[in-house]
């Protein structure tokens, strides 16, 4: 499946495939922070050097589209991994297991693994 940059369009919004960045503010900072929406319809936040988590996710960043790529040799991991439930994917029954999507955006194509 093709990742598709939109632009001006809140996460919740998000359409399978499609990715906006949004400016976000703590009490430290304000910063950009990337939002995805896998293939299978999960909405998740990428993380950012700013976030001050242990890691972040390394992003490349084209007019429509951007990259998530797998590390190379000695480097730390980059993978997506959302869990949860589609916006769009009504009412979870109880006991009914999450769903979720692990991979990358290599070359503007998402990538399972």
């Amino acid at each position: 499946m093709k990742c598709v940059r939109v632009y001006d369009t809140a996460p919740d919004e998000l359409a399978p495939g499609e990715v906006t960045k949004r400016r976000m503010q703590d009490s430290h900072a304000t910063y950009d922070v990337w939002w995805v929406c896998t293939p299978n319809g999960l909405v998740g936040r990428l993380s950012a050097p700013e976030d001050r988590s242990r890691g972040h996710h390394r992003v490349t960043e084209h007019d429509d589209t951007i990259d998530v790529p797998r590390p190379g040799a000695g480097e730390p991991a980059n993978s997506i991994m959302v869990t949860g439930w589609p916006i769009d994917g009504g009412e979870r029954k109880p006991g009914e297991p999450l769903m979720s999507w692990h991979g990358y955006i290599v070359d503007g194509e998402w990538v399972g693994v």
